[in-house]
């Protein structure tokens, strides 16, 4: 039987080998605060920066700079007191920072002094991740009940206060009045009609939205002409566009043969022409189709020439309830873009863009003739 001496060194030896088995780093301080002991997941994850002889406060050196302060003045606080240790912050590791939470602990001899401190870092990035993905997603839903909310109100106030009207004018009205209540009651139930239709429009942008997000868009998959669909999509703005006095430009190949969904197309080609008759500002829209028959692909372009798109926005107007920081004054739930990237994506298409400001933006849809159907089908939105 071992000497008291031997059964301490070897139980710190057996110590050792476990805190060496463990991902996480370990370390023990002593009643100075010095670092007696760190195990071999330390070296691994932060290098040398800290070593055995340092001081706890050392450690602040593989800390982000904007944890450091905070990390410093509670160990500072602890230590004085002799009190648990814990605190959340970014550890400078040999790949980049990562969230980890340090504890530290103080264990006291039989006369209450404390002798020795015990501490750890634990990576808690992928729980940290997780958070912030939930915190987002919380935002995300406060943004969009209150944009619907408001995206809502303007149609069901504009209806409303349409047939209010029509309720008074009908009830105070005389024989004579008949031509002139007519007129009136035309022009209050297009109104109402028009505020109809954008109310139906948003609930179908919602349910398309929600379909991406659960099971990706279901798609009918048939041989069908590009240019046709365009034909048939120009034919029904046309009087929008006559309305608002804007002329389109196409150039088109007389036939772009391929595999889609014609509906699905018809709404990638609506939403495309819809924006640009928004943010066009009233200017021509050129139109482009090509059968890229190297490729093997269809592509279009539509341009408008409106205020353009800043670069930092280029890539977040793809996103939902996103719109140019520009266009903010425009009423849309900023969801018609992120529905066409999905339905693209659904095609196994690609879709980009190219603008600048100043001088309008062009959206451009490649769209494979026959669409890769297992990664259609594994699809769950963009």
């Amino acid at each position: 039987m071992g000497t008291a001496r031997e059964e301490q060194i070897y139980r710190v030896k057996e110590f050792a080998r476990l805190c060496d088995s463990l991902p996480d780093i370990v370390w023990c301080l002593n009643n100075k605060a010095r670092i007696e002991y760190l195990n071999k997941s330390c070296k691994k994850l932060i290098g040398s920066s800290v070593s055995p002889g340092m001081n706890m406060l050392d450690f602040a050196a593989v800390v982000h700079p904007s944890d450091k302060e905070r990390f410093q003045s509670h160990w500072r606080e602890s230590f004085k007191q002799n009190k648990e240790f814990c605190a959340y912050a970014k550890l400078k590791e040999k790949q980049g920072y990562s969230w980890h939470i340090c504890r530290v602990f103080p264990i006291a001899d039989s006369c209450g002094e404390v002798e020795m401190w015990y501490g750890s870092f634990m990576r808690i990035q992928s729980i940290k991740k997780e958070s912030e993905d939930l915190r987002r997603a919380l935002a995300l839903k406060d943004q969009f009940i209150s944009m619907v909310t408001h995206e809502l109100r303007s149609p069901l106030t504009t209806i409303g206060m349409a047939l209010e009207l029509i309720k008074m004018v009908v009830k105070d009205a005389k024989p004579e009045d008949h031509e002139r209540l007519c007129h009136l009651i035309k022009t209050k139930v297009d109104m109402a009609f028009n505020s109809f239709s954008r109310l139906s429009f948003m609930v179908d942008e919602l349910v398309d939205v929600s379909k991406s997000l659960k099971t990706g868009f279901s798609l009918n998959i048939q041989a069908i002409d590009f240019s046709q669909v365009l034909d048939h999509v120009l034919e029904r703005i046309a009087p929008n566009l006559e309305k608002n006095k804007i002329q389109i430009n196409v150039k088109k190949d007389e036939r772009v043969k391929g595999h889609w969904d014609e509906f699905r197309l018809e709404q990638i080609l609506s939403n495309l022409l819809s924006n640009a008759i928004k943010y066009g500002e009233g200017r021509p829209i050129d139109i482009e189709l090509r059968d890229e028959k190297n490729k093997n692909k269809a592509l279009l372009k539509i341009k408008d020439r409106g205020a353009g798109i800043l670069p930092e926005d280029q890539d977040r107007i793809f996103e939902k309830f996103q719109r140019s920081s520009k266009q903010k004054q425009v009423e849309s739930m900023g969801l018609g873009l992120y529905i066409t990237k999905s339905l693209v994506k659904a095609h196994s298409g690609e879709i980009w863009l190219e603008s600048s400001p100043g001088k309008g933006a062009t959206f451009i849809v490649e769209l494979p003739k026959q669409r890769k159907i297992e990664a259609a089908e594994a699809l769950h939105g963009p």
